[in-house]
């Protein structure tokens, strides 16, 4: 929740401050015992939703879900079939009621997409959020008229934010798919094709095998924008970060974070220079681990420090426990040889 209230303590985010409830805010969890406490922190029963995003997201009809159509069909039914509704069609129907409560928000502004885990995961989920990311990108185009107050009921321009994780190495199937569009972006556009020749000197095979980070890096985000182009959405990369950590047993890894701002077109321009763009490495930054005794670290503590306390504002409103000083809390960390 902190970056919530981040957003929140520079205005980006308004929010009520009698109530303390931020009123344009959904999220959705996958920790069930986390769900409460952030819907408290939010101050609107309405803004979570429990469970995966992906299988929220992706949820299809079957046979049985498909004879209700909207929520008012499922309430129906519930309500007729009391506790006689066996436990199976309940949940089932759950699943759909959370699908299409979570689509009457759409579409947002600024969507925060935390994976944590890797893009593509392994089969047979390879495409798993992937095919998410397109069904928000489809669901953000969507023109609504049932809007309550303070909510869009259409955009023409958002922002969206997707952090995943890298391992060692892509999936087999994933290498091949960023391959095959790396290639097809060799053969549509020279200009491309020349900058990959320049600055990589090796063919695109051996440059997956040798550099496979740097060539997950480079060829991710145009899968993003082939998605989008499809829904006719142009993208531009706004900030691209990515930092190393290390789990329990001591296996390093990479985060990365790829922040798009998404325009409505019906003539996509913007993929060659997203494309070269994502090819850069200087477009990329690498976040190293902060020094607290340094200037900019100071800074960042600082700032981290001011968005706690507006936490722990609203956390005491609904009588939950505050969270200690960061400052405080990391440097016990680094005194049990615990990495922040």
């Amino acid at each position: 929740m902190i970056d919530i209230f981040m957003l929140a303590r520079d205005g980006v985010l308004q929010y009520d401050e009698s109530h303390h409830a931020i009123d344009t805010v959904v999220f959705c969890e996958y920790d069930e015992q986390l769900v409460p406490l952030m819907r408290e922190l939010v101050g609107r029963e309405d803004s979570g939703f429990e469970g995966q995003l992906e299988d929220l997201v992706l949820f299809e009809d079957t046979a049985f879900t498909a004879q209700f159509p909207d929520l008012k069909a499922i309430e129906n039914y519930t309500n007729e079939k009391g506790e006689s509704l066996p436990p199976e069609e309940r949940n089932i129907l759950q699943r759909k009621t959370d699908q299409l409560e979570i689509q009457r928000f759409f579409p947002f502004d600024f969507i925060n997409l935390d994976f944590c885990d890797p893009y593509y995961p392994e089969p047979p989920d390879i495409m798993k959020v992937s095919n998410t990311v397109a069904r928000i990108l489809e669901w953000q185009g969507r023109l609504r008229t049932d809007v309550k107050p303070r909510r869009l009921g259409k955009i023409d321009e958002f922002v969206m934010a997707v952090t995943c994780r890298f391992d060692d190495s892509l999936p087999q199937q994933a290498e091949t798919r960023l391959k095959n569009i790396v290639k097809s972006n060799c053969d549509q556009f020279p200009t491309y094709r020349g900058q990959v020749a320049r600055s990589r000197q090796s063919k695109i095979d051996d440059w997956a095998k040798a550099a496979n980070l740097d060539f997950f890096l480079a060829g991710w985000p145009k899968d993003i924008a082939k998605r989008a182009n499809d829904l006719q959405w142009n993208v531009e990369i706004l900030d691209y970060v990515h930092y190393s950590r290390k789990n329990e047993a001591g296996q390093v890894y990479e985060m990365v974070c790829l922040v798009c701002g998404f325009k409505r077109t019906r003539l996509t321009t913007g993929y060659l220079e997203l494309a070269l763009k994502a090819l850069d490495k200087d477009q990329r930054i690498k976040i190293n681990p902060i020094n607290l005794d340094a200037a900019d670290g100071k800074i960042l503590m600082a700032d981290l420090a001011a968005t706690v306390a507006l936490r722990n504002v609203h956390a005491q409103s609904a009588s939950r426990d505050v969270l200690p000083n960061p400052i405080d809390a990391i440097r016990e960390f680094t005194a049990q040889g615990i990495e922040y």
